[in-house]
């Protein structure tokens, strides 16, 4: 990113209106954890269809205004992007709890849940932020709009992240998770992912093949896959048979309402996973996780043992060579070990 920099510096001198080039200079700037820079130009994305914009009045040119962090608003929020995006800007809602403002939030419905338990003040939540077509905003008199991760420009400029948890599990889902994690083997129970990402979001290097976890599942515990494409169910099962290592996978991975996601991560004693959605819940959420992260990796997962934005029950095992997996698992398999010999 470092010898980037100059390039896109180059271009926005070049083309000072391209929202592109910014918005690619953005996550380079981002990668480098210069935050001032990062987020602020990040906006770009809003002008070049990188992230999503939405709109409140049908008449455009009376559209709502763009919120500048002042009280005594009622604020519109959308999150936007992928799902793992949307639960890391979810940490800067609490920058906006206990101030003078009425808070309207839009999010994945998929979310709604545990946006409803994780920010009971926020007076006003709908799961509408895919949908085109809007009928809420007739039931109330708008004064400013934002995109949730535009608070990063308000509240993260100066790199100070709130790294305590804000997910709050649904404990009778938890509960029942827990109990059935239990007639499949002894403890610890711990969940795993292998793959995420899309071609855009470079699936190719973040991703794994289940196979190169067998040296981990090997050295004990129970595990739990909460991968969540649709195939990975009867790929474990074969794994499973094939191996005959104590391996399942779990449902909840599937569950449309998120809630069981985060709910059986919860009920598991560790997590070890790609680079995906699970990773930021666990972070969001308070829970122990390792990720396992490429060489190539987006500006999400920094080269640093932990996260500036989640504590340090979640923390990096990164790739030393390009698309060298076999030393991480090495490396993950040895602090594996010492975790299992460390347990009562």
């Amino acid at each position: 990113p470092q010898d980037g920099i100059g390039y896109a510096e180059k271009a926005m001198d070049m083309a000072p209106d391209n929202g592109k080039i910014k918005w690619n200079a953005a996550l380079l700037y981002l990668e480098l954890k210069n935050w001032f820079k990062g987020f602020t130009l990040m906006e770009s994305g809003l002008l070049c269809g990188e992230r999503q914009m939405r709109y409140y009045n049908n008449d455009r040119t009376k559209e709502v205004a763009w919120w500048d962090g002042s009280e005594g608003k009622t604020v519109a929020l959308w999150d936007e992007q992928g799902l793992g995006d949307r639960l890391l800007a979810f940490g800067l809602l609490r920058k906006l709890e206990g101030r003078n403002n009425t808070i309207i939030l839009e999010c994945h419905d998929r979310l709604y849940d545990i946006v409803k338990r994780s920010f009971p003040w926020i007076p006003h939540v709908f799961p509408t932020s895919k949908q085109e077509r809007l009928d809420w905003p007739h039931g109330f008199k708008l004064d400013a709009k934002l995109p949730v991760w535009s608070l990063a420009k308000l509240h993260w400029l100066n790199g100070e992240f709130d790294r305590t948890p804000y997910l709050i599990p649904n404990p009778e889902l938890v509960k029942k998770y827990r109990e059935e994690i239990e007639k499949l083997g002894p403890p610890p129970y711990i969940a795993m992912s292998w793959a995420g990402g899309a071609p855009k979001t470079n699936t190719l290097y973040r991703s794994m093949k289940l196979s190169q976890f067998k040296p981990l599942i090997e050295t004990g515990g129970t595990w739990l896959s909460v991968q969540y494409h649709e195939y990975a169910k009867d790929k474990v099962n074969k794994f499973r048979e094939e191996h005959k290592l104590p391996i399942f996978h779990l449902d909840a991975a599937q569950e449309k309402n998120y809630d069981h996601t985060l709910a059986a991560l919860a009920a598991c004693d560790l997590t070890i996973s790609a680079c995906n959605t699970v990773i930021h819940t666990c972070g969001a959420a308070g829970l122990p996780c390792w990720v396992l992260v490429p060489k190539r990796r987006a500006w999400r997962y920094p080269r640093d043992e932990h996260f500036p934005w989640y504590g340090d029950h979640i923390r990096m095992i990164h790739q030393d060579k390009d698309g060298d997996w076999d030393d991480v698992i090495a490396r993950t398999k040895e602090q594996l070990g010492e975790w299992l010999a460390a347990r009562p």
